[in-house]
């Protein structure tokens, strides 16, 4: 449990404006500014102009989008398995 507290603190000190994130209530968006290491809250924009305001605490995950080579590899799996079936 330290470990996954350690982790979660360093992951929210390196939030970033433009990050995307999931709060723990399942709510995704992006940040909107750079959050000030001094406060205990960031800006969330979570749909076109709506940004709501958080506690950094309820900052579940940073969302990883897949990189380019990873859909490449989906997209070849997926050719191989059409050829397969035909």
């Amino acid at each position: 449990q330290q470990k996954k507290a350690k982790e979660h603190g360093a992951m929210l000190e390196e939030l970033n404006k433009n990050d995307k994130i999931i709060t723990g209530s399942g709510i995704y968006g992006k940040i909107d500014q750079k959050p000030d290491p001094t406060e205990d809250f960031v800006f969330v924009e979570i749909a076109d102009k709506t940004v709501i305001k958080i506690l950094k605490s309820q900052v579940s995950e940073m969302v990883k989008l897949p990189s380019k080579k990873t859909k490449e590899d989906k997209k070849e799996k997926n050719d191989k398995k059409e050829k397969e079936t035909k």
